[in-house]
């Protein structure tokens, strides 16, 4: 898997793909979590270059708490769907080891609370957006 991600990147043992569309604008991130457990990001939008020439940054402190990838895999396959009237969709992809789950859903908005679902917790650690009030 790590030649998909990046050649910085030796050993992954996760990855999370997030996808979608704002305002006609293309915007893509990606999370990898290295087999030691440290998690990376990269991301971006249509104004920028190509995801595949962006290098990755770590994740400090994630402002939602500490995200364990494996574990989102897990509680993303028992979650409920969100439910969230008018808002933009994303796709998110999750991929450790041979599992893997691809889901689109409703994503936050600015000013949205954020929630304890696990996709919004992917969201908000790849985008640094909706902070927790």
């Amino acid at each position: 898997m790590a030649k998909l991600v990046a050649p910085e990147i030796i050993a992954v043992a996760a990855r999370c793909m997030i996808s979608g569309t704002a305002h006609g604008y293309l915007f893509e991130g990606e999370l990898v979590q290295t087999l030691n457990g440290r998690l990376l990001r990269r991301r971006r939008n249509d104004l920028g270059p190509p995801l595949a020439t962006l290098r990755f940054e770590p994740v400090a402190g994630p402002v939602c708490g500490p995200v364990d990838l494996r574990l989102a895999l897990d509680r993303l396959r028992d979650a409920p769907p969100l439910v969230r009237p008018d808002h933009r969709w994303a796709r998110l992809e999750l991929r450790v080891g041979a599992q893997s789950i691809a889901i689109d859903y409703p994503r936050p908005l600015i000013g949205d609370s954020p929630t304890d679902h696990p996709a919004d917790r992917l969201y908000t650690v790849l985008w640094e957006w909706p902070a927790p009030r």
